[in-house]
């Protein structure tokens, strides 16, 4: 007689907003946000709008775009999960 052991539903547990993932990837390489905006040249309130998902209304999507998989690169992100991220 075989029993059954209860399913883990692993598609119901969400994953994390690519902001946190990136955040948790810089602390995890001991990154402060500073020292990535300037590895990237970009001003520090974007490092902390990417962390946040926030979307400047003032800044073009292609920016961001670029931003993110700039940000992802340095990170040491999959580019598959950077591609994710960024499309529309």
């Amino acid at each position: 007689m075989m029993t059954e052991t209860p399913h883990t539903h692993a598609s119901s547990t969400k994953p994390l907003p690519f902001g946190m993932r990136l955040q948790s990837a810089r602390e995890a390489l001991g990154l402060d946000s500073k020292d990535a905006a300037a590895q990237l040249r970009l001003k520090e309130e974007v490092i902390l709008m990417l962390e946040k998902d926030y979307i400047s209304s003032d800044l073009p999507l292609t920016f961001i775009r670029g931003y993110l998989r700039s940000y992802g690169k340095l990170l040491r992100i999959p580019e598959h999960e950077i591609n994710l991220a960024i499309e529309p």
